[in-house]
């Protein structure tokens, strides 16, 4: 969502309930003569109000959460380096706008702060003042694929008409898939850059590409029967998942949140892709010596010991022994 439609869609949200707020007590006060029935119309009223902000409140988390990330990844393009500390910056980012302090363009209008001082300026006019106070904000990994970021608001709402008082903390949960915001791999971006450096001694000019996309494969291949050996042995699954940028679920290999940190150690909820240096018009310049493993980040960070082509592959395509076993390649090894 862009920032401006984010920003107007929950404005207009909040008006409508305001608006509904001071035509539901212009009705009544018509109607109604009994002041204890207009007081009591007027708290039903700010009730309401209360829970389409909560309801905002629960959308914006989503929203700030999403865009924390997309500023991580612009930090990592303009500064090629990691988040120190992936569990502090990115509640930084999705309260504040800012990393370490610094405003991100990425989530300068749509962090929870720029949220709950639009409602409190709005609700103001309407004799309502609203007090938002984002407290805790967690992320653990429910899986390979989805984050969940747990986010506490403390929530002061005052009536000045009715004098009645709303003070508590409110906990909004939301889960993030990781395959739906066309997120970028930090990794790729650093760690791309510092291997092309390191093999021509010049600054890249084009970024491998990369974005965190579930595997949608089964299979990796199949004999096409009406074929003879070796054009029988169909790899377009295998190529597809390197040339789409598709990630599968490896528990050798780092986590989502891991790779914002530049953490590359083994994760039971571990994400891999293949590079695919076919989409570079700069392949040959990268990780020239020694001949790298194609996983992402064997190719980019560690290396590997041991390299397998696989048959029908392109021929820089290789893997090491434990990746020829998990994708199930062994009886199509070629080396």
């Amino acid at each position: 969502m862009r920032k401006k439609g984010f920003m107007y869609t929950f404005f207009i949200i909040l008006l409508i309930g305001l608006l509904t707020l001071s035509f539901q007590l212009q009705n009544r006060s018509n109607t109604v003569l009994d002041q204890a029935t207009l007081l009591t119309a007027r708290m039903e009223s700010t009730n309401d109000l209360l829970d389409d902000v909560l309801l905002d409140f629960n959308r914006v988390v989503g929203v700030s959460a999403v865009h924390a990330f997309l500023s991580a990844i612009e930090i990592a393009r303009r500064t090629e380096t990691y988040l120190d500390d992936v569990n502090l910056r990115i509640p930084e980012l999705m309260r504040n706008g800012t990393e370490g302090g610094v405003e991100i363009n990425g989530s300068r209008d749509t962090s929870l702060a720029v949220w709950g001082e639009a409602v409190s300026n709005i609700s103001g006019e309407f004799g309502v003042n609203i007090s938002l106070s984002p407290a805790a904000i967690t992320l653990s990994e429910e899986g390979p694929w989805i984050v969940n970021i747990t986010a506490t608001v403390n929530i002061t709402l005052q009536d000045t008409l009715s004098d009645s008082l709303w003070n508590f903390t409110y906990v909004s949960t939301y889960l993030m898939n990781i395959s739906q915001h066309n997120l970028t791999d930090p990794t790729f971006i650093i760690e791309g850059r510092r291997n092309y450096n390191l093999n021509t001694g010049t600054p890249t000019s084009q970024d491998l590409p990369s974005v965190f996309s579930q595997n949608p494969y089964t299979s990796w291949w199949w004999n096409d029967t009406s074929q003879f050996y070796p054009l029988n042995v169909n790899v377009s699954d295998l190529r597809a998942h390197m040339q789409t940028f598709r990630y599968r679920n490896d528990t050798d290999a780092p986590s989502f949140l891991m790779r914002f940190e530049g953490n590359f150690s083994a994760s039971p909820n571990g994400i891999e892709s293949f590079v695919d240096v076919l989409a570079s018009p700069w392949s040959t310049d990268y990780a020239v010596s020694p001949i790298y493993c194609l996983t992402d980040f064997q190719f980019l960070v560690s290396g590997c010991t041991t390299q397998h082509r696989i048959t029908n592959m392109p021929p820089n395509f290789y893997i090491d022994d434990a990746h020829l076993v998990s994708y199930n390649l062994t009886k199509i090894n070629s080396t």
